[in-house]
């Protein structure tokens, strides 16, 4: 591992930064499609019996939050707070 320098200020985890920051951005576009399917099935409803679906979403969601907030990760970590890189800070 090398030290940040002018030209890597995040030193070489930027390619980790990055690589998060593409999963992020490619998430939400599949959130964005998820919505426009959505919003289609719901002017045409077809009869779905859903059982325990709810549920089942709401375990989900739980190991999901738990796994994310236990694990420790630096690149999410720099992503989820927001830093921004060290050549955009003004002094």
């Amino acid at each position: 591992m090398k030290k940040p320098s002018p030209v890597y200020s995040f030193g070489f985890e930027r390619c980790e930064v990055l690589a998060v920051f593409a999963s992020t951005v490619l998430a939400q576009l599949g959130a964005l499609f998820i919505l426009k399917e959505s919003v289609e099935r719901f002017v045409e409803q077809p009869e779905i019996h859903t059982g325990r679906l709810l549920v089942g979403t709401f375990v989900a969601l739980f190991f999901n939050l738990l796994t994310m907030l236990s694990v420790k990760n630096k690149p999410f970590m720099y992503v989820s707070e927001g830093r921004s890189p060290a050549c955009c800070h003004t002094h």
